[in-house]
């Protein structure tokens, strides 16, 4: 029987040397350097238990527990600057902006969404597109506090709609 998704790693493969870089598939790759972004600017804590690298192909990767998952993938990026470096900007861009959630081929046309996230980054030079859907997603959270507390006209988006937007910006 064949499954598209993985089958978690035994303690045998555990054991085993973990998969190097080159070894990675990208939504791995993607995986390891948004966690090692997150616990750079937000703290290791706060990486770990909020953004931990949910490896998704590799087998080996796959059945790690989140606290080894992360020791791997701060192992195999380094420093995210050194990962930039290393990898080019196109290419460190196009890692980090995989959607882990869909396998192939993430080249998919912009939607709605990315525009919004040009035209931050147009407005904000230096942003990189994880850091533009952050901000996106803060500012719809706050448009939501504000719509909570305000008898709105018909034709505004409700709170709840908001919440949803900036969860979907972060999930980008």
């Amino acid at each position: 029987m064949t499954s598209s998704t993985p089958e978690p790693a035994t303690e045998a493969q555990s054991a085993d040397v973990l998969p190097a870089w080159e070894q990675m598939t990208d939504r791995d790759k993607h995986e390891a350097l948004w966690h090692v972004w997150k616990r750079e600017n937000e703290g290791k804590d706060y990486a770990v238990e909020n953004y931990p690298a949910m490896y998704r192909d590799h087998p080996a990767l796959v059945g790690l527990d989140e606290d080894d998952a992360c020791d791997h993938a701060k192992q195999v990026v380094g420093t995210i600057e050194a990962a930039a470096t290393r990898l080019g900007k196109d290419e460190y861009e196009r890692l980090i902006d995989i959607d882990p959630d869909v396998e192939g081929d993430n080249s998919a046309a912009p939607d709605a969404g990315q525009q919004l996230v040009d035209v931050v980054m147009a407005a904000f030079p230096g942003l990189t597109t994880r850091r533009a859907q952050d901000v996106i997603g803060a500012l719809l959270r706050k448009l939501a506090e504000i719509m909570e507390d305000e008898d709105t006209d018909e034709g505004w988006p409700d709170a709840d709609d908001l919440l949803i937007l900036a969860n979907g910006m972060e999930a980008v």
